[in-house]
């Protein structure tokens, strides 16, 4: 059976964790999931069916609110940091850091498997194509 799961940029996240929890009980052998965001392809939206209407602005309210505090996820990761006592100049060091890494990993070949190459053709008829990272999570039970 497939399904869509819709929980913004934890989706991806989220289907594999359901995958492999389908494997673990038994539901499943095998399971494919994945995730794909694609904010340019949200779309104001009125929830009302009757009567005046107010356009919402879904990529705000959906995509970037704290569902949990009603503020911008910006506010959020500067609380969190906040919190934990993590600088800027720290983020950007490990940003810079876990990028070298995965440059240098990519370079010496432990990737070579997970990194395929993909070509589509768009509506307008064109073909792009770019390189995919394929996650593949093994999941052994032992009851």
């Amino acid at each position: 059976p497939a399904s869509s799961i819709n929980m913004l940029c934890g989706s991806g996240l989220r289907a594999a964790v359901l995958g492999a929890q389908a494997i673990r009980c038994g539901d499943a052998a095998i399971v494919v999931a994945g995730g794909q965001e694609s904010m340019s392809q949200v779309r104001p939206t009125s929830w009302v069916k009757f009567g005046d209407a107010t356009l919402v602005d879904t990529m705000m309210i959906d995509g970037l609110t704290d569902a949990f505090n009603g503020y911008h996820m910006g506010i959020t990761a500067e609380n969190v940091a906040k919190k934990y006592g993590v600088s800027r100049e720290d983020q950007d060091r490990f940003a810079a850091q876990s990028q070298s890494r995965t440059e240098a990993a990519q370079k010496a070949g432990h990737f070579v498997e997970e990194i395929v190459p993909v070509t589509v053709k768009t509506r307008k008829g064109e073909y792009w194509s770019f390189l995919a990272f394929l996650c593949v999570c093994v999941c052994v039970c032992v009851c």
